[in-house]
């Protein structure tokens, strides 16, 4: 993996999905509005691999995100 514990969330005010950095207790990063503003309604990392995948029932797509070192 990438050395991190991470876990996501979803804001319902924007759509965003925050990546919280668990060892460090902070914000790792932010994903602005990654279904064009719609509600997130499904967010899971896949085991063991750097991707987070996401799903819009709004805007009827799912999204893989990649997270690579550096």
């Amino acid at each position: 993996g990438l050395g991190q514990s991470l876990m996501a969330s979803t804001s319902l005010e924007n759509g965003s999905i925050v990546l919280w950095d668990l060892n460090a207790k902070k914000i790792h990063a932010v994903l602005e509005t990654p279904h064009s503003g719609k509600d997130v309604t499904h967010l899971s990392f896949l085991p063991n691999e750097p991707v987070l995948i996401s799903a819009s029932e709004e805007d009827n797509s799912i999204k893989m995100w990649l997270f690579e070192k550096g």
